[in-house]
């Protein structure tokens, strides 16, 4: 127990601190004070250097073009000033033009799951993708689906209908705070949404449906430090449903999390009507020299890039000269261009890229359809939507010794280069075979985009 003189002493003691704290504050105060005046002088001095830079630029200009060139400068800035008045009256009469729009939308669609998908693809885009496809599927499940666009060169403006729930649109900033609670469809390889604004979504009680369909490497995406930063947050975040394409990403995200809960390993998928040919088809003009010569054809259709094995094409097309091989496709890094072999190869053809709908008038031309990938990083981890639509067209399928394409009995799966040509030698001999072609059709129907959706809606239901 303390005496008086140790309770005085203490009393003694805070009173100094006391006056000390006090002598401190107002001694800040003063620093305080003698910054803002010296801010405030130092903005009237720099205020005036460029009133009088001004001036004297000005009178340079007068001096050197006349005054009536200066008065129309000067109009012209007025018309500018006038031009970013209007815009901002424009938008203000856009955001509310917007809400209308997103009201009408969401009383017509009342009671339904609503997706936010992030902007990371355009919707119009030559050959379709998972998230197109994913969108049309989600809508047919009475979910309503905002696909967000890049918008390069779509001129989006608002909300466009595809059909009923499913609508594109340029306003992800503005649903993202307007709408009533969603479900963000996120794409691992997604540059955006990094951490701060994907914690801010959540916390708000929206949910996430994140999904890795990629390897995440340079050759395919920017792999920012702020990407990956988000990446491994959701893996490790038990809670978050995780889609997943692949099983060699199945185990690299199983390695993160440290189990499997609330990972789905689901392929990509096809929409079997668009690939499977009923009916005699149209034969595109630019390859009809081609079907003209009567020749069997090797086709590949996709992205030509540092995965694809142009030695492979190569050694194949001098294997075979009495073949010719097709390739459709962009040239996704130039690589294509570099190769420049292909110039002296009589037997094959490059046509570029075409549109998904004419897909499968080039397919039906085709006597084998091919996937000739290298093995790296990158194909270890793809599934294929190719894959699933030469299933559909029922064409013989020969890839490379690719993880994904192994699960099928339907794909024929070379190991080596001088495998794969023998594979193609095999695949036009059973091109007619009926038990060959049932199975193509039964892998295809066992693959559509439609048992995908059902597959990871019942997976999130599951793990709510």
């Amino acid at each position: 127990m303390k005496s008086n003189d140790d309770v005085k002493e203490l009393k003694e003691r805070i009173k100094i601190l006391e006056e000390e704290n006090t002598s401190l504050q107002k001694r800040l105060k003063e620093r305080n004070d003698d910054y803002d005046y010296a801010v405030k002088k130092y903005s009237a001095e720099l205020d005036q250097i460029n009133f009088e830079r001004f001036m004297r630029l000005n009178y340079r200009y007068i001096k050197n073009h006349g005054i009536f060139s200066f008065l129309w400068q000067i109009v012209r800035a007025i018309g500018k000033l006038f031009k970013m008045f209007i815009r901002k009256i424009k938008s203000l009469f856009t955001k509310k033009e917007i809400k209308i729009q997103l009201k009408k939308i969401l009383k017509e669609n009342k009671n339904k799951q609503i997706m936010l998908y992030y902007p990371g693809y355009n919707w119009y885009m030559k050959m379709y993708q998972r998230p197109q496809h994913m969108a049309n599927y989600f809508a047919n499940k009475d979910i309503l689906f905002f696909y967000c666009t890049l918008n390069i060169n779509e001129n989006v403006d608002g909300f466009v209908k595809i059909k009923d729930g499913l609508y594109i649109t340029n306003q992800y900033e503005y649903l993202k705070k307007h709408l009533p609670k969603y479900t963000l469809y996120l794409g691992a390889n997604m540059n955006g949404c990094y951490l701060p604004e994907l914690k801010s979504i959540l916390k708000k009680g929206n949910s996430l449906l994140y999904e890795y369909i990629d390897d995440l490497h340079e050759d395919l995406t920017n792999i920012s430090k702020e990407l990956l930063e988000r990446h491994e947050y959701v893996l490790k975040q038990i809670d978050i449903p995780v889609v997943i394409t692949a099983l060699h990403l199945f185990n690299k995200a199983k390695k993160v999390r440290g189990s499997t809960k609330n990972l789905l390993l689901s392929t990509n998928g096809v929409v079997y009507e668009d690939f499977h040919i009923t009916k005699k088809l149209p034969v595109p003009n630019n390859v009809k020299n081609l079907v003209n010569e009567k020749k069997v054809i090797i086709g590949y259709y996709g992205a030509l890039a540092k995965w694809f094995d142009y030695d492979l094409i190569e050694e194949a097309s001098k294997a075979h000269p009495e073949w010719n091989f097709l390739l459709i496709g962009v040239d996704y890094d130039n690589s294509f261009a570099k190769y420049n072999y292909f110039k002296y190869l009589k037997n094959v053809y490059y046509i570029g890229p075409v549109d998904y709908k004419e897909l499968i008038n080039y397919g039906n031309i085709c006597t084998v359809l091919t996937i000739p990938f290298v093995i790296n990083e990158i194909t270890l981890s793809t599934s294929p939507v190719k894959v699933f639509e030469y299933m559909s067209m029922e064409k013989p399928i020969v890839t490379t010794n690719l993880p994904e394409c192994q699960k099928y009995k339907s794909v024929m799966v070379a190991k080596n280069h001088k495998e794969f040509i023998k594979l193609l030698e095999k695949a036009i001999f059973i091109k007619d075979d009926p038990k060959y072609l049932q199975l193509l059709k039964k892998e295809a129907l066992e693959n559509t985009w439609d048992q995908k959706v059902k597959e990871i809606l019942q997976f999130i239901e599951k793990n709510k």
